[in-house]
């Protein structure tokens, strides 16, 4: 858990119009955190003329056969320069990328409590998550939802959250009032 910003200090955030086009994942690399939707999630913001879009994936990799095949669907992709699979950075590292992400995405489908997306949250970083287990109730109306496994949801949800700014704000603004 990276020491989180609060009161006066969240106000000292980057605005969100300042971070790049960039998703970000910050959670252990295995199947069940569904990191793969994000590759694909890329590829269609790539699709739909948003050509900028990056993503991160920091976390230790548990899976190095799940790895292997992110990497591999990258390259089937061209999306090797788009996406960055880090494996496990230092707290000032992930900070870093929190502050520098425009979209936390969180797409796990077994979570008992979901610390990630309200550590996004505390950076001021809009999150969209699967509405399974534990999501819902932890991050309330702070976050944009897709069904697990609903790449099309998925894709839909992140690219509003890039494109309105808006509704960017907003679940930027409720994130920050959900984590005091």
């Amino acid at each position: 858990w990276v020491t989180r910003t609060t009161g006066s200090a969240a106000a000292s955030l980057p605005a969100l119009a300042s971070r790049p086009r960039q998703l970000l994942c910050v959670s252990n690399v295995t199947e069940h955190k569904r990191q793969h939707m994000i590759i694909e999630t890329v590829a269609e913001m790539h699709r739909r003329g948003l050509k900028e879009v990056t993503a991160r994936i920091i976390g230790k990799v548990f899976s190095p056969h799940y790895e292997a095949h992110m990497r591999s669907r990258l390259e089937q992709l061209g999306l090797t320069h788009a996406v960055t699979i880090e494996g496990k950075k230092s707290d000032a590292e992930v900070e870093a990328a929190f502050k520098q992400s425009r979209c936390f995405v969180f797409m796990s489908v077994c979570e008992s409590f979901g610390i990630p997306p309200l550590e996004a949250m505390s950076f001021g970083t809009p999150v969209v998550t699967s509405d399974c287990c534990a999501m819902p109730e932890v991050c309330d109306q702070a976050a944009a939802y897709a069904p697990m496994d609903n790449q099309s949801a998925l894709n839909d949800a992140v690219h509003r959250v890039l494109t309105d700014s808006t509704y960017a704000g907003t679940l930027r603004e409720r994130g920050l009032q959900r984590v005091p």
